[in-house]
């Protein structure tokens, strides 16, 4: 329903005859009132979405996994457990479990060091290895998230730069 609307939108940018325009508006309108009341997908951490999977795949109940510390966690799900003691996010978890969720991404950073050649960190996705480079190749990857910039040395966090997203509108 979204997706049309936003044709629709799309469509009224493009317009100058106000008679189309009032038409197009008219369709929004109907669109929107005859919508059926399907709530939106949340947006989680992607911690909180490998929670959410590992209860369905245990096959435990929402009630099971919404007291998460009564459970066994294993890895980093107790990460989920905390964000889950709070009530909205507990809502939150459950309209996710009821309805399909997606999952929040995470910002992007490069990180260019300092010094005379432009060296940046990367990674070598045919080595599956970070890597200092100084010259761009195809088969690096050099938007990073803070996690990863993080699990290769703590010391490139500060020289990390937030990548910004392009509206592809």
């Amino acid at each position: 329903m979204n997706e049309l609307i936003e044709k629709l939108h799309d469509l009224l940018d493009k317009q100058e005859d106000i008679n189309v325009v009032l038409g197009i508006e008219r369709a929004i309108d109907l669109v929107k009132s005859s919508a059926p009341n399907v709530p939106q997908e949340p947006v989680v951490p992607e911690f909180v979405a490998e929670y959410l999977n590992y209860c369905i795949g245990q096959e435990w109940t929402l009630s099971t996994a919404l007291n998460a510390y009564d459970n066994k966690l294993i890895g980093t799900m107790h990460q989920a457990a905390m964000w889950l003691d709070d009530t909205m996010n507990q809502n939150t978890f459950a309209h996710a479990w009821l309805f399909g969720y997606e999952v929040e991404k995470e910002p992007l950073y490069t990180v260019n060091l300092p010094s005379e050649n432009d060296r940046a960190l990367a990674w070598d996705e045919i080595n599956e290895a970070f890597v200092v480079v100084t010259r761009y190749l195809t088969e690096h990857r050099y938007e990073l998230t803070e996690k990863e910039i993080k699990r290769y040395d703590e010391r490139y966090w500060s020289f990390a730069v937030p990548v910004e997203e392009v509206d592809e509108r």
